[in-house]
Order: C-alpha cells, then structure tokens, then sequence
C-alpha cells in the first residue's frame, strides 16, 4: 500500500489512544478466529487461506499463532505453482496468487475470451458483452449456468490453489486447512478441483481436510477479538 510501508502504526496508535495496541494481518486474524470460534475448533495445528484479491494465510501451530522468524510466515500466494504463468505483482512468475486469486480468475477469463471470441457466451451475458467489466463472481455465476469457457477458468483456478495447498500439507502437515474470501464462494465443480488437486499432489500419508470458513468474512474480526484477549 502506497506511503504506508514501515509506518509504525502500532505506536502512533497507542500514543493516539494511551492504551495498549496489537497489530496483525487479515489472514493470521482468520487462522485464530476459526481456531477459537469456528472451523477449526478442536484442532491443534491449522491454515487458514484467504482467497480473495490476494491469497494469504495465516497458521496456529500446537495450538498457538505461528508469524514466523520476522512475521511474515503466511505468504503462500508466492509459491509459484506455473513457473511459465502469469506475472505477479511481486516480480516472479507464476505464483499462486496470480494464478487463482479473484483478479487473477478475471484477467485469465478476458484473456480466454480474446483467444476464443465464440466461447463464453454465458459468461458475456452476464456482463452484457462487457469484456472490460468481468470479475470473478460473474466467472462462477456463468460456470453455474454450465458456461465451458467459464468453467475451465475457474476449475484451473482450483487446480493451482490445490497444488499450492499441497506444498503446506506435505511441509507442515495441518489437521486442517480452511479456506475463505469470496472466490471460496465458488461453486461445488472450484471446490472439488481444489480438494482433488490437493490430495493428488500430497503423499498418501498426509490426510487432506479442506473446509470453507464458519466465521465468513467476518473471521478476521473475531480474530481481533482473540488477539486482544490473548494480549490481555
């Protein structure tokens, strides 16, 4: 985010307010939330996965939030999962998050459709023929409705989340991964790619339990909530 890289917020706030503050990202605050309130309860080690314009995640590991050496453990939509993909805003190539993040469902969907400009033609109804104003909701909307077009760009989408989930379940081994953000609002033919894809690429011996969130999008607030009682 422009201006605000190395802001100490953490101080200006507790100096603004003179009370004790913690700080954390979306992704770590919805691993908690769904540890203490929702998917994950009764599980000792998860990863939550936050699928939306973005992809993070966040881990509780032995019951506890793990940020890593520097806190930034989590940045699972930098694996790179298509060495010869699309580019991605941090430099590299192919990286998860350019491949299966909201955006990144709508770029490939345009790109889909200028290679085949007789394919798709649900997905363009539901945009009026506006190539320009596509998303990906409206990309699962014409999946839906059974749209080729539509339904291999989300289902590709699926595919890459899947590989990328199974590097974490073969390096770390969670009892269970929940996913949230909108584009895991997808329908029944994104999830079965993504768990498919998962247990295709994990070793057998690694058990693969991947649920939607309980909490929604309000996981990360919740998660506020525990971090301060944590901290209290």
């Amino acid at each position: 985010m422009a201006n605000w890289e190395n802001i100490p917020l953490q101080a200006q706030l507790q100096n603004k307010f003179a009370v004790p503050v913690v700080i954390d990202n979306d992704a770590n605050m919805g691993a908690l939330a769904e540890y203490k309130f929702g998917a994950g309860r009764g599980c000792d080690s998860l990863l939550y996965v936050t699928v939306s314009t973005g992809i993070g995640s966040g881990w509780i590991i032995n019951g506890k939030p793990y940020n890593g050496f520097n806190g930034m453990a989590g940045e699972i939509g930098h694996i790179v999962v298509n060495p010869r993909g699309m580019p991605c805003a941090c430099g590299k190539q192919g990286c998860l998050e350019a491949e299966a993040c909201g955006p990144a469902i709508a770029k490939l969907a345009k790109l889909a459709i200028e290679m085949n400009p007789t394919e798709g033609r649900e997905l363009l109804n539901c945009v009026n023929q506006s190539v320009q104003r596509l998303t990906a909701k409206h990309v699962n909307e014409a999946a839906n409705m059974y749209d080729p077009l539509a339904n291999a760009v989300l289902n590709g989408a699926g595919h890459f989340l899947g590989k990328g989930l199974a590097v974490a379940l073969n390096l770390m081994n969670p009892q269970r991964i929940i996913l949230g953000g909108g584009v895991a609002k997808s329908g029944d033919a994104w999830w079965q790619s993504v768990r498919e894809t998962a247990r295709e690429f994990t070793i057998p011996e690694i058990p693969v339990d991947i649920v939607p969130t309980e909490l929604g999008d309000d996981a990360p607030l919740w998660g506020a909530i525990a971090l301060a009682k944590l901290h209290l």
